[in-house]
């Protein structure tokens, strides 16, 4: 291979790069602000959960549901919700949350990138 072919697709290999990650590392994303919906619970329930029992929890704490996810081999059973707390209280009511026996654990609600970062472009490259 030449010297000129070399450079060509060394420089094609960088705009490419620099295309798909901006010009930099791509931005890693706490830089754009939380890496979760402010103002949501995720909770994952105990098998056996009704709907009925997840809205009695929520109305219980003063929360609405947001989504419900019934589980495929039981369609009965509610596999997990979303609740809605207060803006910035959102680790504070993990707990308050996980306190109900039918509650196999809560957590912050995590946005979905879409999929992994293009290759090449983790954050600290």
């Amino acid at each position: 291979m030449s010297k000129t072919r070399f450079r060509m697709i060394l420089l094609l290999l960088a705009a490419s790069w620099f295309l798909t990650c901006g010009g930099s590392s791509c931005k890693d994303s706490s830089d754009d602000g939380p890496e979760y919906v402010p103002g949501e619970v995720w909770v994952r329930f105990v098998p056996g959960t009704t709907q009925s029992e997840v809205e009695a929890l929520a109305g219980d704490l003063g929360l609405t549901v947001q989504d419900i996810a019934f589980d495929l081999e039981a369609p009965s059973d509610v596999r997990r919700a979303v609740f809605v707390v207060p803006v910035g209280e959102e680790l504070d009511w993990i707990p308050v949350i996980e306190e109900s026996p039918i509650v196999r654990y809560a957590t912050l609600n995590s946005i979905a990138t879409g999929g992994p970062d293009p290759i090449g472009c983790s954050a600290g490259m």
